[in-house]
């Protein structure tokens, strides 16, 4: 056989019979099996079982002339029992005495790119892997937050599903990609990661705050600012806090401008600090707190839609009253049904 020594793998098979005239080395080392148990022998017995009924319709069009040629991937079996994984380039031949069409055969070429497929894999284990690292450490850090404060896990779990909730229904077009609207959702649990700096006195109080104990209170925002871009510093600017920084600094703006720490105003306000100040105030009304009583999902409502234009950017009210079943419905859920139905990552 003229390609015995070739690279990739060659078969020659007949087309009538599907039998197997010849095989180069390269085609019988990537079956692992001897030249002598491959020739002669049908292709069917090499490929996957999965992908035999493809392999005929391609064969049959090629014997009609419909096709010049075909090129796809398909998988054979290895003589252990393993799949191969491969990009197969098939063409119509004359037989070997020149007569064209008295025993048709077609020449099939085989580029295996198993080991390829295998690294593929594992990277997306390893990728996996990583991620679920990622949100245990958010996990840890969320935790550490409510372990000083008086909100609850609930509280947590809730302003992350409405944060993602808004992102996904945002009405005009987000610039971020799936997996950065994981990553914002992930983030709103750290809104409030500056309270660990906030003394006791001021964040156990069950009553309302002085002018300066108020003022103190503010001062979590740029805590968890500058706690969590120097981690992000740490960690080389690893993508995993960064849009962390931003919601813990800017979730205390008004639209209006005379919001915390930085008076910003309007779209002054990065869009995602803007997003997690509804989710956040939503929730803050329907809890119970040492000072006041939850309000009503419709009482939420009203409050948030009267603040419409002055604490809250109006587009991003408009779409929340739009949500406000999804946003009840959360809203009730129990902490251990949240977590069960924490979402994946993309």
């Amino acid at each position: 056989m003229i390609f015995t020594h070739a690279p990739i793998g060659i078969a020659i098979i007949n087309s009538k019979n599907g039998r197997i005239n010849s095989a180069n080395d390269a085609y019988c080392t990537m079956l692992g099996r001897a030249r002598e148990h491959v020739e002669g022998n049908y292709w069917m017995r090499f490929t996957h079982p999965d992908d035999i009924l493809h392999d005929f319709v391609c064969l049959k069009n090629l014997a009609k002339d419909t096709l010049n040629n075909v090129i796809r991937s398909k998988r054979y079996l290895h003589s252990n029992g393993s799949i191969i994984y491969a990009n197969v380039t098939v063409i119509p031949m004359d037989d070997n005495h020149g007569a064209s069409g008295a025993n048709p055969t077609h020449c099939v070429m085989v580029q295996n790119f198993t080991q390829t497929e295998l690294i593929k894999t594992r990277l997306k284990g390893l990728v996996h892997e990583v991620n679920q690292s990622r949100d245990a450490v958010f996990n840890s850090m969320a935790l550490l937050a409510q372990f000083r404060d008086r909100e609850t896990g609930e509280h947590i779990l809730r302003t992350k599903k409405y944060v993602r909730l808004l992102l996904e229904n945002f009405p005009y077009q987000l610039p971020y990609s799936r997996r950065g609207i994981h990553q914002i959702s992930q983030s709103a649990m750290l809104h409030d990661i500056g309270k660990v700096g906030i003394p006791d006195c001021i964040l156990m109080k069950p009553g309302a705050l002085t002018r300066d104990e108020f003022h103190t209170m503010e001062t979590h925002t740029s805590l968890g600012a500058r706690a969590l871009t120097d981690s992000m510093r740490k960690m080389q600017n690893d993508t995993l806090l960064m849009f962390a920084p931003e919601i813990a600094e800017f979730h205390h703006e008004r639209w209006d401008g005379i919001g915390y720490p930085r008076r910003l105003k309007a779209d002054q306000i990065p869009l995602i600090a803007r997003i997690m100040s509804v989710a956040d105030v939503y929730d803050a009304l329907r809890s119970i707190r040492p000072y006041k009583k939850p309000f009503t999902h419709e009482e939420s409502i009203k409050i948030i839609r009267k603040d419409s234009g002055t604490r809250f950017d109006p587009l991003l009210v408009k779409e929340f009253v739009g949500l406000e079943n999804e946003f009840n419905k959360i809203s009730e859920m129990e902490e251990a049904e949240m977590e069960r139905n924490s979402e994946e990552i993309m």
